[in-house]
Parts: structure tokens; sequence; C-alpha cells
């Protein structure tokens, strides 16, 4: 949710009596951690990486049959490290695939091939009777229609589209791109000279050079 979060590796500690001997009490995200990204920064981030799994290179999670999961594939050059760092609002885990000492791990071992399938048998089991969750769209995102017109895209509001207008094609504009560079015709639409033929030139010599230029439509 754009806070940040220190992370720990013991919760607490207690002696043979069960008595607690220490504690971590670390910042928690909405609560007592502080912001560091804007909620629709974070928000933003987490729709892109739910589209890694939509229909991106995590794919293949979408056998778990839930909506709520995000991530990222990684591949480094060679095939040398193979990954999957993926979460839901609740669990995050991250799977490795390489070896102790870097060689390539073989042609076409993705972190979408090698490593997603490791994610998602521990994820099933991890999540197993967990309901969905999503984070709450903040105030102050919009969408506009993608140019393909396949799906909405998020903006912040005070950072409006410019509207977009069709080309006007006046003659004026024609005139200025496509002006003919025969002179004398006074006609911006004059016709280009007919095309030379092969046999008003002497024999042994190439064509003449005429210059052509694109006419508007009428």
């Amino acid at each position: 949710g754009g806070y940040r979060v220190n992370p720990y590796v013991v919760k607490e500690i207690l002696d043979v009596n069960d008595r607690l001997l220490a504690r971590v009490d670390p910042p928690v995200a909405s609560e007592s951690a502080p912001r560091v990204i804007d909620a629709r920064n974070a928000w933003v981030m987490d729709s892109m990486l739910q589209d890694v799994v939509r229909r991106g290179t995590g794919l293949r999670a979408r056998a778990l049959g839930r909506q709520d999961i995000a991530g990222k594939t990684g591949t480094t050059n060679d095939y040398i490290d193979a990954w999957f760092c993926g979460y839901n609002p609740q669990v995050v885990a991250v799977a490795w695939v390489g070896f102790p000492m870097p060689r390539n791990l073989g042609k076409g071992e993705t972190g979408g091939t090698a490593a997603l399938p490791i994610w998602i048998d521990y994820m099933r089991t991890a999540l197993k009777g967990m309901p969905e969750t999503f984070l709450p769209r903040p105030e102050g995102l919009a969408t506009a229609l993608a140019g393909d017109g396949s799906r909405e895209d998020f903006y912040y509001v005070e950072f409006q589209p410019p509207e977009l207008e069709e080309p006007q094609m006046e003659d004026d504009l024609f005139g200025e791109l496509f002006t003919p560079l025969t002179v004398g015709t006074g006609n911006r639409r004059a016709a280009p000279p007919s095309p030379v033929s092969q046999t008003n030139h002497p024999p042994g010599h190439t064509a003449p050079v005429e210059e052509r230029a694109l006419i508007p439509p009428p």
C-alpha cells in the first residue's frame, strides 16, 4: 500500500516457562508505518502486476483460481537465474531457481517456466481457505480508454490527458506538405508530369530525371 515496513526474522522469544523475554514491535502498514509513496502510485503498480498474472508472463498463476494475485517473473541473461516474485495482500513469496555456482539453466528456463510452478505449489497451500482481498482504490485516480480500446488506463486526476482531435486535412495543410515542384502552373493541385517514355532519349543514355510530388486527394 505504499508504506515502509521493516522485515524481521524473530517475532518473539520465550523462556522455558513461556515468559516473554523479547518481542518485535514492527511498524504496521496503514497504521504505524510511514508512507513513502503516494497511495495511487502503489495501487496502480499493484494493478500492473496483477496484469502480469492475468495476461502476461505469470499467466500460469491463474491455476490458483484467485483474482487477488500479482507478481513479476524474472530471467537473467543466458538463463542463469529464474525468478517469480508474487503476492496477495496478505502473503508474499519469492521462488528462485539457479545453481550455487552460476551457470546456464538451459534454453527456455525462464522465470515463468522454472520458478513460477514452485511458487504456485507453495501458494496453493499458503492461501488455502484465505478469502480474496484487494487494495482499495484510492481517490484521485481517473480512467481513460486505451488507444486500442482494449482496456482502461489509470492516471492522476491532476494530470489530465490532452484532448485528442481529428486531424483536419485542409487545403493549406496539403499545400504545405505536398506542393508540386512543377513551376508556373499556378495550381497546387496540378498533376505531375507524365511518366518519361523509354524512347524519348538517345540510346545508351539514361532517361532524364523529373521531380515528382504527392498530390492531395480532391
